[in-house]
């Protein structure tokens, strides 16, 4: 059985601008959020990064905002035997690490909008941010073995 463990996640990206041109006429802030995923792999360590863009490009949003964090974790497998268990090591990555990060990413979000002072918090809806990443094919992995040696 091939276990992960999480290390630390640190954040690489916050992006938070105001739209001086919105109007809200009908008192509803509108929200598109955008999600995505990078697992970056080598050997027996992996960084994945989770990306959300809210309302990007859209002319009648209050807000747009981006947010990036990168996770680091390590295969917790002492028997690990690379060409037998790296699918299971990827399947691991991409189901329990994204679902280990996306409430950074969620609290992240509400935290820069309550601090924006102008509009309510937003907070992301909880869900199965794995299944939803992964039904829109928004998991990239990038295997770094061969920049690693």
């Amino acid at each position: 059985m091939v276990a992960i463990k999480f290390e630390n996640y640190i954040v690489n990206n916050i992006d938070y601008t105001r739209n001086d041109e919105y109007e809200n006429e009908e008192g509803n802030i509108a929200i598109d959020p955008n999600f995505s995923a990078k697992i970056y792999y080598a050997n027996t360590r992996a960084v994945v990064e989770i990306n959300v863009e809210i309302n990007k490009n859209q002319d009648n949003a209050p807000f747009a905002l981006e947010v990036t964090i990168s996770g680091f974790f390590e295969l917790d497998d002492v028997k690990f035997e690379k060409n037998d268990n790296m699918s299971e090591f990827k399947q691991m990555l991409s189901s329990n690490a994204l679902a280990i990060l996306y409430p950074y990413v969620r609290n992240m979000v509400s935290d820069i909008t309550l601090k924006s002072n102008e509009f309510p918090a937003l907070t992301l809806p909880v869900m199965n941010f794995v299944n939803l990443v992964q039904k829109e094919g928004k998991v990239e992995f990038i295997d770094m073995s061969g920049d690693m040696e």
